[in-house]
């Protein structure tokens, strides 16, 4: 096994001063890890849909993709999120 100098060896000293986290600390990384999952996660999907299509949503800048996903709840008669 190859030497990394970024991992080394725990000392006695470091493996002594191990604990737990408190839940000052188990708050921290809880929001560091990011948000909780979502009620209603979106899902990939895989469409194809014409070049002209495509190039009518992204003249319109950035957000094309959002700006697909409302007309297709549009379309859909759904409400929107």
């Amino acid at each position: 096994m190859d030497f990394d100098p970024d991992d080394l060896p725990m000392t006695r000293e470091m493996i002594q001063r191990l604990r737990p986290f408190d839940e000052k600390e188990k708050a921290i990384w809880r929001k560091a890890l990011g948000r909780p999952p979502s009620e209603s996660p979106k899902q990939a999907v895989s469409i194809r849909p014409d070049g002209d299509v495509i190039a009518h949503f992204k003249k319109g800048g950035a957000g094309w993709q959002s700006r697909i996903k409302a007309a297709l709840r549009r379309q859909a008669k759904l409400k929107g999120k």
